[in-house]
Order: C-alpha cells, then structure tokens, then sequence
C-alpha cells in the first residue's frame, strides 16, 4: 500500500513518479468524483517531462486526497490495454488498491460514490472482500 503524509485531520499528501516508454501511454492521477449523474475524473495537475531523444514521459509530482475518496492511477498500458487501478485512500493515510478500472468491481465503487450505498457498508465489502 502506498503511504501519504498526513497534513491535517483527514487530509493526505501522496507522491506520484512514474516514467514511461512513448507506447505505455501517459501516466496520470485523477481524483473519481460523483457529479449527480456520473462518476467523473478530476485530473490533478503534475509536472510532465517528455525525454523526446529517449521517447519517455515521465509524471511527477505530489496530490492531495481526503480519507473515502477514490483515486484513479493510470501506470501503463500493455498490448493495447490500459493499467489503471482504483484506489481508495483509508483512514491512516493510506491508498488501498480496490480494483482495474475495468473490472466489475467498479459497479460497487461508483455505487459508493453516488451515495447507494453508505460509507460503513461499502467498507464492510472491502474488508470482507465480499464484491458480490
């Protein structure tokens, strides 16, 4: 799990690094919010270094997240299919791996987003690992 610092109560700063070749695509951070309608990304703005004699993009940079809130991290993408993983950020601070963006499991994360199901109960299925 990866480990943020933390700034105030519920409030977490985590660094993001991660450099890739031109083909893995670029890496991003992106906070998944509910708008009313949809689960949506709010991208966080970090610095971008293209090595263009080397073809690496490198993403740097620190981002803040409050504990529940869900995090989307784009490493890489492989054979043309993304790598990105839904985090939720715990009460210690801490990024807790929920699922690939594409997995089913996502249905259950944007549940708890839109507010069907609450808080307790959508800790309850990630303890337990119940995703049914």
């Amino acid at each position: 799990m990866k480990k943020g610092f933390n700034v105030k109560e519920d409030l977490f700063i985590f660094e993001f690094d991660q450099t890739n070749l031109w083909g893995e695509g670029v890496p991003f951070v992106a906070k998944v919010v509910w708008n009313g309608e949809n689960a949506i990304k709010e991208f966080y703005e970090l610095h971008k270094i293209d090595y263009n004699y080397i073809r690496y993009t490198t993403v740097t940079g620190f981002y803040e997240a409050k504990a529940g809130e869900i995090i989307e991290i784009r490493e890489k993408r492989r054979n043309r299919k993304e790598i990105r993983y839904l985090y939720i950020v715990t009460e210690r601070g801490e990024l807790k791996r929920l699922c690939d963006s594409m997995h089913r499991r996502k249905k259950i994360v944007i549940k708890y987003l839109s507010g069907a199901i609450t808080k307790e109960k959508f800790w309850q299925i990630v303890n337990k690992g119940n995703w049914e």
